[in-house]
């Protein structure tokens, strides 16, 4: 829909800005009923208040049968008075040239724009939607079209819930295929419309309420779609089948301080663009033995947040399709066992602080970490251990750092076996570290290989540290292949 442009009237510039009309082309009503138009959610004015601007609507050519009236003061531009009624005794449909002006009794200005005003015989009812086929539990946001001045509306969404609003929004509980229907009409002109529009809306999948969650989360309901943070309590258990997708569309983690089972399940956000927050599992090792085997992760945030927790992950991927931050984060007391992993798309793929803690080790196996960004490894690292871990077989390849290591304070014995750490990319090796070591008592590296790293091995140690840090290595290779660095 265009907007005529503004035509300046009488007046002097000054320091006062001009207002700015913004008018549909064409106004409509329908007969026997008369129009009120209230004309200042058309008019803008930066520094002028609407209680200091008046308006005239004036018909170009001859106004019959067509009525114009100024409710309250009964002369066009009153200060203030920024309604118009529009009126006709005749039946029929017409259409005219309106010109509205506007004075800005401030400044003295007058602006002028034109329109079309249009007398409508009957109505025909139109509705749409930007939303046909969507996740149950979604909102689908409606629109009336229709052209003229209904004043009551009747929406039936085709699952037993109506609305009387012009515009309203509906959220489906249950996956289907929906009929839509619009009634509307003008109480004083006793016109009436309405339309259906069959099989409009397609909701697929199931909704997750936020509280009594569902037990078991099936394949017949699938995609089981999120849009809240919901949280798995403590004494909760929940089973995903085999196949099920899980579509999280809120920044917000899913909290499980219970039991999750999923057994290749997909957790992804639906959304083009739109990251979801990620699984945070809390809880103490002993009383959460949350099993994912086999489970994909696409476009989360944090995708493994493992706070004090001790689920089994084995056979995952994580994978994003820009450069996320933390893909796997375990602190605190932690018993979690982690086989089979592949990340990729993340610039810090694995960060695990348990502050030396002795009462449960994490053990990672198997794990295949790889930033796939070519532009940005400034500052990236794959793995930072601040504490105990036990890491046998693991693949670390093109991150600014590929392994840091520092205990800090804290007594930790980090073991770490079968290692390679490489570093693809033939332009960003300047200050890039292979294996960066700081701080460690007791670190044990057994079979590593480091691979083009503009340094490759980096032991360090703080001035009070450095006589009692006593690191284990055994069997590390370290190369450079570059021909040209």
């Amino acid at each position: 829909m265009g907007y005529p442009n503004l035509v300046l009237g009488i007046g002097e510039l000054s320091d006062n800005q001009l207002p700015q009309i913004h008018l549909p082309q064409e106004l409509s009503f329908i007969r026997n009923a008369p129009f009120d138009v209230d004309f200042s959610q058309y008019i803008t004015d930066l520094d002028t208040p609407y209680s200091q601007l008046g308006i005239s609507v004036t018909c170009a050519g001859e106004q019959f049968p067509l009525t114009i009236e100024y409710p309250g003061t009964g002369e066009p531009f009153s200060a203030g008075q920024l309604t118009v009624r529009f009126s006709s005794l005749e039946t029929y449909a017409f259409s005219k040239q309106m010109t509205l002006r506007v004075r800005d009794y401030a400044s003295g200005y007058e602006v002028s724009a034109t329109f079309t005003l249009t007398q409508l015989e009957e109505f025909n009812a139109l509705a749409r939607t930007d939303m046909y086929c969507e996740l149950t539990g979604e909102t689908v946001q409606f629109y009336d079209i229709t052209r003229g001045n209904p004043n009551y509306w009747l929406w039936d969404f085709g699952d037993g819930n109506t609305s009387t609003l012009q515009h309203p929004s509906h959220m489906y509980a249950y996956a289907g295929t929906y009929d839509v229907s619009l009634t509307l009409g003008h109480s004083i002109a006793q016109e009436t419309d309405s339309i259906t529009y069959p099989a409009l809306i397609t909701m697929a999948g199931t909704a997750v309420p936020t509280e009594d969650i569902p037990d078991t989360w099936d394949i017949a309901g699938s995609p089981w779609n999120i849009f809240a943070e919901i949280v798995i309590d403590d004494e909760d258990e929940v089973t995903i089948d085999e196949g099920v997708v899980v579509n999280i569309i809120t920044p917000d983690q899913m909290v499980i301080r219970g039991r999750m089972a999923a057994t290749n399940v997909t957790f992804q956000s639906p959304q083009e663009g739109v990251k979801w927050g990620g699984l945070k599992f809390e809880g103490s090792h002993q009383r959460n033995p949350s099993e994912l085997i086999g489970c994909t992760f696409q476009d989360a945030i944090l995708p493994l947040d493992i706070q004090a927790a001790s689920p089994l992950i084995s056979q995952t991927t994580i994978a994003r399709d820009d450069l996320g931050e933390t893909a796997l984060r375990i602190v605190g007391a932690s018993g979690v066992q982690i086989y089979d992993l592949e990340i990729s798309g993340y610039g810090n793929a694995i960060l695990i602080s348990n502050n030396g803690s002795s009462s449960a080790t994490p053990t990672l196996g198997n794990i295949r970490v790889r930033n796939s960004s070519q532009t940005s490894r400034n500052g990236s690292w794959g793995v930072k251990i601040s504490g105990n871990v036990h890491i046998e077989d693991m693949e670390v390849e093109d991150f600014d750092t590929g392994i840091d290591i520092d205990s800090g304070e804290y007594a930790a014995t980090p073991t770490l076996g079968n290692i390679r750490v490489r570093n693809s990319s033939q332009t960003s090796r300047d200050s890039s570290i292979g294996i960066y070591l700081y701080n460690l008592e007791r670190v044990k590296l057994e079979d590593v290989e480091i691979e083009d790293y503009d340094t490759g091995l980096w032991i360090a140690a703080s001035g009070d540290n450095h006589a009692v840090s006593t690191p284990t290595l055994g069997n590390i290779r370290v190369r450079n292949s570059s021909q040209t660095s």
